[in-house]
């Protein structure tokens, strides 16, 4: 095995390398290079410190991407290739990935039903701190206000929204691209999302009040993930 960082790769490589890691999860998952881009820019990924492992043949076998901002760490993705799984090859990516991480609290999130990847995560010290919910739904009426969003995750977090592009404010308490509303704050209204048919909330907190309100909409969960703490 030879390793070398993410940085090393161009656009297609690195678009190629995480489809390859990601292939045959539990939630498909395929990216574009233009979906790569704004996820390195927009969350802080530092791809001189996120590590790849290369094959023999120089194909990609296991990665990891690291962001790091305020003090604080996220791993923003880890897969191995489906030809190395189930070959104790996660542990070694992780712990590569945090080294020289001393002092840092990192958090990451990782699928409910993927226990192994859990199991590599708390080996390498990390605790299930909450649950996060991914939801889609229906609006409300315009003039129905939304109760608050819990804690945001990192990638709802300001500094992650203040780098997102065609992010459409209403306000300062609600902020949404597409279908995908990304921020909730005091004070919200559905106000023009109310003519939309359908609207996507990601990885908020099983125990917000604003989840609680959206499943009394009917809104249905798509996908649940753990948030893992490395003190």
């Amino acid at each position: 095995m030879r390793q070398i960082t993410f940085a090393e790769l161009d656009s297609g490589q690195q678009t190629d390398a995480l489809n390859l890691v990601y292939r045959g999860y539990d939630q498909p998952f395929q990216v574009s290079p233009e979906w790569v881009a704004e996820h390195l820019y927009t969350h802080a990924i530092d791809t001189s410190r996120s590590p790849v492992w290369l094959d023999g043949r120089g194909a990609v076998a296991a990665l990891a991407l690291l962001a790091l901002r305020e003090g604080r760490g996220w791993i923003g993705g880890f897969g191995v290739a489906p030809a190395y799984r189930g070959n104790r090859f996660s542990g070694p990516v992780l712990r590569e990935t945090l080294k020289d991480l001393d002092g840092i609290p990192v958090q990451l999130e990782v699928l409910v039903p993927n226990l192994k990847a859990r199991r590599t995560y708390e080996k390498g010290g990390f605790q299930i701190t909450r649950q996060l919910v991914v939801l889609e739904g229906p609006p409300g009426r315009a003039e129905q206000s939304l109760q608050a969003a819990g804690s945001p995750c990192w990638q709802r977090q300001a500094a992650s929204l203040e780098r997102l592009k065609d992010l459409v404010w209403v306000g300062r308490s609600l902020a949404y691209r597409g279908h995908q509303i990304h921020f909730v704050g005091e004070g919200a209204t559905w106000g023009a999302l109310a003519a939309q048919a359908s609207l996507r909330l990601s990885n908020e907190p099983a125990d917000s009040p604003l989840h609680r309100q959206l499943l009394g909409l009917g809104w249905r969960e798509v996908a649940r993930q753990y948030e893992m703490h490395r003190p």
